[in-house]
């Protein structure tokens, strides 16, 4: 019999201690997992069930599943240091399989494509970004929620890539984001006002047996089948009545006779597909609207959605229900901020027009939430952060009122503040300029009549929406900065040099007829005819001139002067 080799003997010690290992982890998991159940960790409630191949993945590796697990761990670590993003990504894929129960592995995941596997695109490619950044939210929405629903991070973690990945302005393609999601909201739901539609879908039938029950939309849908088009096949196409159905089917459609059937239709084909495309559910979307007149095509509305959903199921647990609390209130301030959207697609011929401005149809909800938020943590750690937080939602709500005219709630709220112990008392007027004019401390000359311009412009861009108090207010705190710059920030010999106000408000009008669309123009046409006018003939003129030059022959080059 051959002698055993040093290096054969190596090989059954390793495999012994790895035998070992893999009998231990075995057990350490089997622990661990009766733990996760007394605990409510495992996350699967109701009917939920782990996908077929996830259950495959589990069952078959046995007690070697806890050494995979921890090598696509180890090697994931390498990946990450190595930037090798689109490798992690397929990784998890696995480790998701094998943890499918772990919330971790899925926030981790979606985070990774959401965020870096998205920016390996540039920015001139902004459909590629999009499309990670929806699979890292399918990743949260459609896989990992499911299989654990009550683990509230997952909640947050989705709300957080709808509230900072999209609503945020730090991506170079932020607003390609916002429109995207915009347009699949409109697809969905239809444009706004919601309560109303989403009280009738939150009504509308189950099934599609329940549906048909009714006959007057038996008929409706028979009728449709036989002009060629299956509603339930086209959802969307019928709910939003889409303008490539065939003429036969849009008549149908949009008969007087057929209103209340196609009504009823309508409310079904949209709630069956939020339900099972979106994940949205009607009922939680109504009581939301308690908070405000929320618009769906913001991403901030998403972001509270899920991140009421994780304050739903926080427990007892102080730092979970911080964390939750937080998140919500972060996302219905953001509605406050920018929870008026005027958003109209753009064509091959002109850009998307993206416009968010303040909504104050949700102020008092929020002081009720944030006066809730701060009694329940008022003896934990989080009680002062919760707190100044409260402050500084006031502190933007006095200046925002302010800034658009409605003085008399400006002060109402600047009382309620100082009564709260946040401010040092002072006029209004003065706390409201004051968070500008010491912008201008540290600004050059140019820097400030710039920030007076960005003032002017914005008036503008909203008096072309039809905005007058935004517009008024945007101009109003122009001339006072104007104003306070000229009169206490430069020397008379600088003073000499500043130009008119007016000069600066045609410079930010040349800017807005440049780049505004068709109907904002329209608009400043109506209401500065002469001075629109007159830019235009100003443009015409540098055009005709400009096409002279390119149409004028080349004359004969300039002779070379003799050397002295």
């Amino acid at each position: 019999m051959r002698p055993t080799s040093a290096t054969t003997l190596r090989r059954w010690m390793f495999a012994g201690a790895a035998l070992a290992f893999a009998i231990v982890a075995s057990h350490v998991q089997l622990r661990l997992q009766r733990r996760m159940e007394q605990a409510e960790l495992r996350g699967f409630a109701g009917a939920a069930k782990v996908p077929p191949a996830i259950e495959f993945a589990t069952k078959t590796l046995g007690c070697f599943r806890a050494l995979a697990i921890i090598g696509l761990w180890v090697r994931s670590s390498d990946l990450q240091e190595a930037g090798k993003f689109f490798e992690l990504n397929d990784l998890f894929r696995m480790i998701s399989q094998l943890e499918p129960r772990f919330p971790g592995v899925w926030a981790y995941w979606a985070w990774n494509v959401a965020y870096n596997c998205s920016v390996k695109f540039p920015a001139s490619q902004p459909e590629e970004r999009w499309r990670w950044i929806k699979f890292g939210i399918e990743i949260l929405r459609d896989e990992g929620i499911p299989i654990n629903p009550k683990a509230p991070t997952l909640y947050r973690e989705l709300a957080w890539i709808y509230n900072h990945k999209i609503g945020g302005d730090t991506d170079d393609a932020h607003i390609y984001y916002k429109v995207q999601l915009a347009l699949e909201t409109e697809q969905a739901l239809g444009k706004p006002p919601y309560l109303d539609r989403l009280k009738a879908m939150a009504a509308a039938p189950q099934t599609e047996r329940e549906l048909l029950s009714d006959p007057a939309v038996r008929a409706l849908v028979d009728a449709l089948r036989a002009a060629g088009v299956n509603p339930f096949g086209k959802p969307l196409e019928i709910a939003n009545r889409a303008a490539e159905l065939p003429a036969p089917v849009l008549a149908l459609l949009n008969s007087q006779a057929n209103a209340d059937a196609a009504g009823r239709l309508e409310a079904y084909l949209r709630a069956a597909n939020l339900r099972d495309h979106l994940k949205l559910d009607t009922g939680r979307m109504i009581r939301l609207m308690d908070f405000g007149p929320i618009d769906w095509r913001l991403p901030d509305a998403h972001s509270l959605y899920w991140a009421a959903r994780s304050v739903e199921i926080f427990g007892t647990d102080a730092f979970a229900a911080a964390n939750s609390d937080r998140m919500l209130f972060h996302s219905l301030s953001e509605l406050y901020r920018r929870g008026r959207l005027r958003f109209e697609a753009g064509n091959d011929e002109e850009p998307d027009t993206w416009v968010a401005a303040p909504n104050f149809g949700f102020i008092e909800s929020i002081i009720r939430l944030h006066q809730e938020i701060v009694a329940r943590h008022a003896k934990s750690d989080w009680a002062e952060p919760t707190r100044e937080g409260y402050l500084n939602f006031l502190r933007d709500v006095v200046v925002n009122l302010y800034v658009h005219n409605d003085v008399k709630n400006a002060a109402r709220y600047f009382k309620m503040l100082l009564d709260l112990g946040g401010e040092t008392p002072v006029p209004l007027q003065e706390f409201v300029y004051s968070r500008y004019t010491k912008l201008l401390e540290a600004m050059t000359t140019e820097q400030a009549l710039n920030l007076i311009r960005g003032f002017l412009f914005r008036s503008l861009m909203w008096a072309s929406l039809g905005d007058n108090d935004q517009a008024a207010g945007e101009d109003n705190l122009a001339r006072y900065v104007y104003n306070k710059y000229r009169e206490e920030r430069v020397s008379p010999r600088i003073r000499a040099q500043i130009p008119p106000l007016r000069t600066l408000w045609l410079d930010a009008l040349r800017e807005a007829l440049r780049s505004f669309r068709k109907f904002q123009v329209d608009e400043l046409r109506r209401l500065y005819p002469t001075d629109v006018k007159a830019i235009e003939d100003e443009f015409r003129k540098l055009a005709e001139e400009e096409a002279a030059k390119r149409a004028a022959p080349e004359g004969p080059p300039a002779p070379i002067a003799p050397k002295k």
